[in-house]
């Protein structure tokens, strides 16, 4: 299953709680360079087990954005194509709450103070361009997700944020550019 978008604009907004958005791709059609902006406090993504879409995407253009206070990521393997940046923005933290993997077709955009894990999960975020996670602000550091594992793969990666997996691993592959570590 998947979750279109046609051209740009907003869904949601501040006063929505919640907003989870399950598939196996959210894809951008038609958005003549505009932006999807994508609002709730708290954003959970993820994908039913068995959930496929196929390979080829639609042209990258545009930008998608996910702005909220808790940005989630669950189970299963979710592709973001069509567009040319997706930016997820979490201004307290992104957390992988399952074993999953979010895959995007362009660029991305990790702006968060804290990127953590609820519980001990596997996780692989992968971006086709450029990865850079980078954020600012107070990091709110709970102890749960001990063991978890996080590999961020991109054409180059810039970090620049707080990563809390305690007892876990973290791996970050440029597949063909620069791997830039700051702050620490």
């Amino acid at each position: 299953s998947t979750i279109d978008l046609l051209g740009s604009g907003t869904i949601g907004s501040g006063a929505i709680n919640s907003l989870t958005l399950r598939a196996a791709a959210i894809r951008g059609f038609q958005n003549g360079g505009g932006e999807v902006r994508i609002l709730a406090d708290t954003i959970r993504l993820d994908n039913q087990p068995g959930g496929r879409v196929s390979a080829a995407g639609p042209a990258l253009s545009g930008v998608l954005s996910f702005q909220s206070r808790d940005l989630q990521l669950g189970k299963g393997a979710l592709a973001i194509q069509g567009f040319e940046k997706t930016r997820l923005d979490a201004s307290r933290n992104l957390q992988t709450t399952a074993d999953g993997a979010l895959a995007v077709a362009g660029d991305l955009r990790l702006a968060t103070p804290l990127i953590d894990s609820t519980v001990p999960a596997i996780y692989r975020i992968e971006a086709l361009g450029n990865l850079v996670a980078s954020g600012s602000g107070a990091a709110r550091v709970d102890a749960g997700g001990l063991g978890s594992s996080l590999a961020l793969v991109g054409a180059s990666i810039d970090v620049d944020t707080t990563f809390a997996l305690p007892g876990g691993e973290i791996s970050l592959h440029a597949l063909s550019g620069n791997l830039t570590v700051s702050g620490l």
